[in-house]
């Protein structure tokens, strides 16, 4: 678990699914995405945009070309970009 995200399809994925992040301000998503694409993470897709209802979630896709490596550096990304930005 990461701290300040939630799983929104708790259910079984195949590669897909939507994490939220738990913060209410408006925009999060997109800074967070962008944060970790400065880090060299292209961390998913801000659904915000096609539905109103999904506030501050993102698409994540993780396919079998990941390895353990790939979403450890992921996690990083996504945690210093929750602290505010690259460290």
């Amino acid at each position: 678990m990461i701290d300040g995200v939630s799983v929104r399809n708790g259910d079984a994925i195949f590669h897909e699914f939507v994490i939220q992040l738990d913060s209410g301000k408006d925009g999060h998503a997109e800074q967070v995405l962008e944060d970790m694409a400065e880090q060299g993470v292209l961390a998913g897709y801000n659904i915000e945009t096609h539905y109103e209802s999904l506030k501050n979630c993102i698409l994540v896709c993780v396919t079998e070309v990941k390895n353990s490596a790939d979403l450890d550096l992921f996690v990083a990304a996504l945690n210093r970009a929750l602290e505010g930005g690259e460290s």
